[in-house]
Order: structure tokens, then C-alpha cells, then sequence
């Protein structure tokens, strides 16, 4: 891989995860406006690293030890400023471990939705979509495919079911099938 094609994955890896760092940063700070600042501190220090960054590993994990230092550098900046009794190292440490299992979870979850929507109808697919996308109401889906509001709902229950049965099923793993 070129050292272009290596910016280039490291750029797509930096931005792919930014929501994912976020929720990960703003779980272990009171204000977003300090998430966002530890956010911002966090991209500078990965971009000053990159060449430290193996490629074939996991970026995301990577990039979330680099900002679990920012968040103890952080928390150690607010008890410097105010003086006051806050979470210690050891306590940063049990809350960033249990925001790291919750957001692996969250990964696989997100994983098999995404699967799963795959697996739907195009009608299905279309349906979910309009209602989540874009934020459409029942009402409106229902005018756009001039259909009744409660056939609308119906389907929707029926797909959101159907949904939840296959994440159900490919979290367990294929022990389930």
C-alpha cells in the first residue's frame, strides 16, 4: 500500500469514527462542550500518530485508548481548575471499561441491524427507511404511498418484528440457526 493509499485509509478510518469516539468521550465527561474539546484534542493526537497506527489493526480501538488519555487528561485539567474532589484514574479506568464492552456491544448490534435490513424486501427496505431516514410520519408515509395510516403502522410492526427476530438471532451466532 502506497503511502497515499495509507493517508487515505487513515483519513476514511478517522472520519468513520468520530460519532463513535464522541459517544465514547461524552460518556466519561459532564458538558458536551468538553466532549467536543476532548474530541478535538483527541483527532490532533491520532493525526500526530498516524505513522505510530499499524494498518490491518483495529483503528477504532486504537483511537479510543488515545482518547481515554485525553478524558484523564482532561478530568485532571477540572480538578487543577476547580480544586474539588473528582473520579480518580481508577475510577476513569472501571467507567471507560464498561463504556468500552457497552459500545462493543453496540458495534455488533449495529452490525447485525444493518444485515438484517439487507435481508428485507425492497418494499420493506423502502418503508423503514422513509419512517427512520428521513424522520417521516406514519401520516405522511401513508399519503406518499397512498395507503391508510394503520396499514402503514401494520407493516411497520410487522417489519420492526421481523427486524427484531434476525438480530436476535445473528447476536446468538450461528449455535442459533
Amino acid at each position: 500500500m502506497s503511502t497515499q493509499d495509507q493517508l487515505e485509509q487513515f483519513v476514511a478510518d478517522l472520519t468513520g469514527c468520530q460519532d463513535s469516539l464522541f459517544a465514547f468521550i461524552l460518556s466519561q465527561l459532564p458538558q458536551p462542550h468538553q466532549a467536543r474539546d476532548v474530541l478535538q484534542e483527541t483527532n490532533l493526537v491520532l493525526w500526530r500518530k498516524r505513522e505510530e497506527f499499524e494498518p490491518g489493526t483495529n483503528f477504532q480501538a486504537w483511537a479510543m485508548s488515545i482518547a481515554q488519555f485525553q478524558v484523564r487528561a482532561a478530568w485532571r485539567d477540572m480538578r487543577r481548575e476547580s480544586g474539588r474532589l473528582m473520579f480518580d484514574d481508577a475510577m476513569l479506568g472501571v467507567i471507560s471499561a464498561s463504556v468500552g464492552e457497552r459500545m462493543d456491544s453496540f458495534a455488533q448490534y449495529r452490525d447485525a441491524l444493518r444485515s438484517c435490513i439487507s435481508k428485507l424486501s425492497d418494499d420493506q427496505r423502502e418503508i423503514i427507511r422513509k419512517r427512520y431516514e428521513s424522520g417521516g410520519s406514519v401520516q405522511s408515509i401513508a399519503q406518499t404511498l397512498g395507503r391508510s395510516a394503520n396499514a402503514v403502522s401494520i407493516t411497520l410492526h410487522r417489519v420492526r418484528k421481523v427486524l427484531s427476530d434476525c438480530v436476535r438471532r445473528t447476536m446468538k451466532g450461528p449455535a442459533a440457526s
